[in-house]
């Protein structure tokens, strides 16, 4: 029998990264901006910028609700969570 607050008291689940397509986007768009257009091959380096920033904040925020969560201790009598 599953507890039905299970999904509540759960670790945090693993953040999906693929920080290699921001470097491989910001490789592309200097090839373009060297070989061709400038203003896309631009707009592509910054797009690979932009989502490398983004998956390296997911990673952080995913560390912090992890420690939180290895810190916390939970009353299996009453169902609270206590983070100190």
């Amino acid at each position: 029998m599953e507890s039905p607050n299970k999904g509540k008291y759960a670790p945090p689940d693993e953040v999906d990264v693929r920080q290699w397509l921001g470097i491989l986007a910001v490789f592309f768009g200097i090839y373009v901006a060297a070989t061709g257009s400038l203003g896309y091959g631009l707009l592509i380096a910054l797009a690979g910028l932009l989502w490398g920033l983004w998956m390296a904040a997911q990673v952080h925020r995913y560390q912090v609700s992890l420690g939180i969560y290895n810190a916390s201790l939970i009353c299996k009598a009453g169902y609270h969570l206590f983070v100190p």
